[in-house]
């Protein structure tokens, strides 16, 4: 069973990093697109593209990072009718401290300060933070709704 489970959140962390690396998707659509696709969630995949396409590079501002704000639009999705807001909310805590843990902040500004002038580090470290962040998310979705793998049909299909 854990096999299995590393197996799907794997797939939607490769997903993810295929999305943004190969500039079909930004690091918050990349994100929200893939959890979506993995788990059937059900979202369109133009609506979800849409409605994140105004969060990379930190909402426009340097900020929050897209990525993050892509896991927490995922989070939400998966686990916002089953549960209560409190509960989502506690979970989204967790999260985001599980973030924050690996790459010490969110703010798009910072944790590209050392990477920013080189194009190609730049990309490929973001591309990294995308992949990151949506096997972030899917764990900790199916750590609370394991019956989410019975709506699998076998992979990420596109």
């Amino acid at each position: 069973m854990e096999e299995i489970l590393m197996n799907i959140v794997d797939g939607i962390k490769k997903e993810a990093e295929s999305l943004f690396l190969s500039r079909e998707l930004v690091c918050s659509e990349a994100v929200l697109v893939a959890v979506n696709q993995g788990f059937n969630l059900g979202l369109d995949r133009g609506v979800a593209i849409n409605m994140m396409s105004g969060f990379p590079v930190g909402i426009g501002n340097g900020c929050l990072c897209g990525a993050v704000s892509g896991g927490v639009a995922a989070f939400g999705l998966a686990l916002g009718k089953k549960f209560s807001r409190a509960e989502v909310k506690e979970w989204t805590k967790i999260l985001y401290e599980e973030f924050i843990k690996k790459y010490k902040c969110t703010c798009c500004k910072v944790l590209i300060k050392d990477v920013k002038d080189d194009p190609k580090k730049h990309f490929k470290y973001c591309g990294q933070i995308t992949a990151d962040m949506a096997e972030i998310t899917a764990r900790l979705i199916l750590e609370r709704r394991p019956e989410l793998m019975e709506k699998l049909d076998g992979g990420i299909s596109r």
